[in-house]
């Protein structure tokens, strides 16, 4: 993932780890405190280790600069210690559409926050190490199109909630 703070910090970031970015320099107006937010969420779940040191996949933004899309998986990514997915600060991406996952060896349950991506339409976190439920919140993913958690250690049913998900279109 590539997540950068000036245009000439983000060039070097996919030079240096050949990621994929679509504007993702952090805005000089006001409305940066989403993007710092979602920077300090990035920093604090092991994504990235320093603002100018992110893991290669690939991160897109919209025109403010905040994260809708990130994509890891073990074809683009492969971390040197797991990403603490339970850590991660899932309310700090209030614009996220696209979350990929898969292959990165997050282990531990499906945090309660991810239930805060109100926005996400397809998530994707399969072939991991993660247990447990599959999470009541994920009811409040309205806009879920494609949810994908096949190939992990899930036990349990499948909440009733995801039953009237209108838009879930694929659940593997």
């Amino acid at each position: 993932m590539a997540f950068a703070f000036s245009t000439s910090v983000l060039i070097v970031l996919v030079i240096l780890s050949g990621a994929t970015t679509t504007n993702c320099t952090k805005p000089t107006s006001n409305s940066s405190s989403v993007v710092d937010e979602e920077e300090k969420a990035l920093l604090q779940s092991g994504v990235a280790k320093t603002s100018q040191s992110v893991a290669s996949g690939t991160i897109v933004c919209n025109d403010a600069g905040s994260i809708t899309n990130i994509s890891l998986s073990s074809y683009h990514y492969q971390p040197p210690s797991p990403p603490q997915f339970q850590a991660m600060k899932w309310t700090a991406f209030s614009n996220l559409v696209t979350l990929h996952l898969s292959q990165i060896k997050l282990s531990g349950i499906i945090p309660e926050n991810i239930g805060a991506l109100t926005n996400i339409t397809h998530l994707e976190i399969s072939c991991n190490n993660l247990t447990g439920q599959l999470n009541h919140t994920i009811s409040n993913l309205t806009h879920l199109v494609m949810l994908d958690v096949s190939y992990n250690g899930l036990s349990g049913w499948i909440p009733e909630v995801i039953g009237n998900m209108k838009n879930l279109v694929t659940l593997p």
